[in-house]
């Protein structure tokens, strides 16, 4: 199964994450990738976290349209 979450914000040595289908999840930073902040997308790639450029960059777009539509 495949599993996305996105970081929402940190909390000490914690990653608090959105989950794709809904919820929270706590993630250890120690268990991100290097590069991880606030807003990346993760995907668990063989038994790890991973980024997911593609789908963060995906993500991104979609919320500035967003925003510059809401400010029209």
């Amino acid at each position: 199964m495949d599993v996305m979450i996105i970081i929402d914000r940190f909390a000490g040595d914690i990653a608090i994450c959105e989950i794709e289908e809904g919820g929270h999840e706590h993630v250890s930073r120690a268990e991100l990738p290097a590069k991880a902040r606030e807003g990346s997308v993760l995907v668990w790639v063989e038994g790890k976290w991973a980024l997911d450029l593609q789908a963060e960059q995906a993500r991104r777009a979609k919320l500035l349209k967003l925003q510059e539509d809401l400010f029209e």
